[in-house]
């Protein structure tokens, strides 16, 4: 009677396994890419003359989206993406830095979940390559928010050629899982090792059985402006064409890639950019190298997505696989000064894409990665907020589509917490969790459903937007409330808030609400000199 008790027993415990195995197997693997400070119109498939074949393929084997907002800036956008939250509730409000306030504590709180964490605990093995930027100190490392194994940038930038690379004076913090290292060598590149340790997770996720979720968080473009030399070569002569004539021919093909309409006004230059043909030739040589060096770091991630696809494919796992990617904020207009002042070092003393280097693109550039939007990284007009982004999935998601639905980066959570049929929990090691902000976007990429009727709110630095339906209320800092309807005016070139009061107004109210519920504090002397003296120390 004992044997034959436990060998049902058994057997019950055999089919146990083998029906959680078979589940298991049935569940996607999921991959998110995002680049760091990249602009709207920076992909082939969105514009761009920058050579990115297998992101382009990406798109037109999925589906494109042509509005997709972020959070304006690295942290806040991470802090979204990673919890499903508006920043403020995840605890970053701002930036990495500690502002001794909990809405602007710098790292992500209690009150949020993972994605790594929610999918660890529906079976799947966690990993991450890449930047992270969302907790500095031990116990805010990746490790410790649900991810198995990682290779991490944990602060916001690094001497992409090594943190002991000749004349790295940055002393950057990188991770393999909980053990600080500190990479580099004679073939080191960071975008390569980022995307090399990614293909290498997925191998190792191979003798598990298990369904993996991979977050590839590249550093690349952001500044410096550091690349290879076989890069750089291939656009040295394209940049001399200037920002004005590459900016219109980005704006026509969109229009032809119907990335954005042909009624779509494209706005003038910024006036404190000048006219190419007024840049004197050596001036314009600069500025072409360093176009050059931020389209060769384009090229060189989209040649190591490619590797990650490949991988994909030599392990039989392409065919069960969403891949999703996007930029965490909109292109970085930040200048030579603004780095001099900060880091107190002579920027311009060596030529961009030099290892001694420590150059940024700047607002003429800047201006053309953002066609055909105004401003940039920080500020709330579309040009900060608005990213490209690619789904990928060969046999749910119909091939060469395009969404016009108004996604927000903090809709990625529900969305992969569905798609890996898992669920969001109230509570966690003991804490509460709060409820997801983010919308899921199953019904958009399965084609069931394109838009919904839903408020989206930002708030960075004293910068302020509302968007709901066509109607965007936007607001830089101290400046006056500026209304737009982004279905006659997606570039954002006529306020009609006098016209149109009463939206105003009640945008302006329910900002209000979300302030409150958020923690959103007002951006004054105060807050500011608490960033000054944090970012001092």
């Amino acid at each position: 009677m004992k044997f034959k008790i436990k060998l049902k027993l058994g057997l019950i415990f055999f089919l146990n396994v083998a029906l959680t195995s078979k589940i298991l197997a049935q569940k996607p693997n999921i991959i998110v890419i995002m680049a760091d400070d990249m602009g709207f119109s920076d992909l082939g498939a969105y514009g761009s003359e920058i050579q990115t074949p297998h992101l382009d393929w990406l798109a037109k084997n999925g589906m494109k989206f042509n509005k997709f907002y972020n959070n304006a800036r690295c942290c806040p956008s991470r802090a979204s993406l990673m919890t499903g939250l508006y920043p403020h509730q995840a605890g970053i409000g701002q930036m990495d830095i500690d502002l001794k306030i909990p809405a602007y504590q710098g790292y992500l709180n209690h009150q949020s979940v993972t994605i790594a964490e929610v999918l660890k605990d529906a079976g799947y093995n966690t990993y991450m390559s890449g930047k992270w930027h969302i907790g500095n100190a031990r116990g805010q490392w990746p490790v410790d928010r649900g991810f198995n194994r990682s290779f991490s940038l944990i602060n916001g930038v690094s001497n992409y050629f090594g943190t002991k690379a000749y004349g790295s004076w940055y002393e950057s913090t990188f991770a393999i899982d909980s053990q600080r290292i500190y990479p580099g060598g004679e073939n080191y590149y960071l975008t390569d090792a980022i995307n090399q340790y990614a293909s290498n997770f997925i191998k190792e996720n191979t003798k598990t059985r298990k369904p993996f979720f991979l977050y590839v968080a590249h550093a690349a473009p952001h500044w410096p402006l550091h690349a290879l030399q076989e890069d750089i070569k291939k656009y040295e002569t394209t940049y001399l064409k200037g920002w004005d004539t590459l900016r219109l021919a980005r704006y026509h093909k969109m229009i032809k890639q119907r990335i954005i309409s042909s009624k779509t006004k494209l706005p003038e230059r910024d006036a404190d950019i000048p006219a190419w043909e007024s840049v004197n030739e050596t001036e314009k040589k600069d500025w072409a190298h360093r176009m050059a060096v931020y389209a060769a770091m384009i090229d060189r991630m989209d040649k190591g997505i490619g590797e990650i696809i490949k991988t994909l494919k030599q392990e039989n796992q392409l065919e069960n696989t969403y891949i999703f990617f996007l930029s965490d904020n909109g292109a970085c207009a930040e200048d030579r000064v603004l780095l001099d002042r900060i880091f107190k070092i002579n920027t311009s003393k060596y030529a961009a894409g030099d290892s001694l280097s420590w150059q940024s693109y700047e607002k003429p550039w800047a201006n053309l990665s953002n066609t055909p939007f105004r401003l940039y990284k920080s500020y709330l007009e579309e040009g900060g907020i608005t990213s490209p982004f690619i789904a990928y999935h060969p046999k749910t998601i119909k091939a060469n589509t395009l969404s016009p639905y108004n996604g927000h980066i903090m809709d990625i959570m529900p969305t992969l917490v569905e798609l890996a049929n898992a669920q969001y929990p109230k509570t966690y090691k003991n804490n509460q969790i709060l409820a997801l902000e983010g919308t899921s976007l199953i019904p958009v990429l399965f084609q069931k459903k394109d838009k919904y009727e839903r408020y989206i709110f930002w708030e960075h630095e004293g910068n302020k937007a509302v968007r709901y339906k066509n109607w965007k209320l936007v607001k830089q800092n101290t400046k006056e409330w500026q209304l737009f309807n982004l279905k006659k005016d997606p570039t954002e070139l006529t306020d009609v808030r006098l016209e149109h009061p009463k939206v105003a107004t009640l945008l302006m109210q329910e900002h209000q609400k979300w302030e409150q519920r958020a923690g959103v504090l007002e951006w004054g002397p105060d807050m500011l000199q608490r960033w000054e003296n944090r970012i001092e120390k």
